[in-house]
């Protein structure tokens, strides 16, 4: 549930900041597998897929311009700006402005300190997680424990808090690896093998932790009678 309401909260906040600065969207979906066109915003999009994991916001590029040329010519009349012509800083703005908004949910429903504290605890716990076995299954319990001790809506914020530090790690599969990518074109210097090396070892590094969590969430849900 944390996970469906985060990525609503998340691509409804970058979307939102991407019209502010009328940057062109290609499309908006919600959820993997098998996406379906639901409605349109505007000339936008909306897909949902039957696997409730993932959102995004896709923006077109300017080669995707050129070749659709209707696209170009519609986009034009109406004054869109593609997401690669911004500086830096404003697609890191767009990007982020999705977890600021899911810290901002999490900080009503708790307070700043502590969702603050939660996140960056949730940084520890996802990789410490990924390499520890024993450290993981007790997370998992201590989950289970906050499931059946606290409030839906404290729940609720806790495992926002925790999904938004799993986004903010610096990995290509997430928000912060886009930040880390950014930064990359930010420095005086040519970054390209640089930044495809990043690319590479960070999703491997991802498809890991992944694994690992999926193997200690699979473990943690068969009965020790069945061991």
């Amino acid at each position: 549930m944390s996970n469906i309401v985060y990525c609503f909260i998340d691509v409804i906040s970058i979307g939102a900041i991407a019209y502010f600065f009328n940057v062109a969207i290609k499309k908006i979906s919600f959820f993997k597998g098998w996406q379906k066109t639901i409605f349109y915003l505007g000339e936008v999009p909306i897909l949902l897929g039957v696997i409730p994991v993932g959102a995004g916001v896709d923006f077109y590029s300017y080669q995707e311009f050129v070749v659709d040329i209707e696209v170009y010519d519609r986009s034009s009349r109406l004054q869109k700006r593609l997401l690669e012509d911004l500086h830096p800083l404003q697609r890191i703005t767009i990007c982020l402005s999705g977890s600021f908004a899911v810290f901002f949910v999490a900080a009503i429903v708790l307070n700043p300190l502590q969702a603050s504290l939660l996140t960056l605890k949730g940084f520890e716990q996802v990789i410490r997680g990924s390499l520890d076995s024993e450290y993981a299954m007790a997370l998992l319990k201590a989950a289970e424990n906050t499931i059946n001790d606290r409030e839906f809506s404290q729940i609720f914020a806790i495992f926002l808090t925790k999904f938004l530090a799993l986004n903010l790690l610096p990995l290509a599969s997430f928000h912060g690896g886009f930040v880390i990518r950014e930064i990359f074109y930010l420095l005086p210097i040519r970054t390209s093998n640089v930044s495809q090396g990043f690319m590479i070892v960070s999703i491997c590094i991802s498809f890991a932790i992944a694994f690992r969590w999926i193997m200690m969430l699979i473990a943690y849900s068969i009965p020790s009678t069945w061991l």
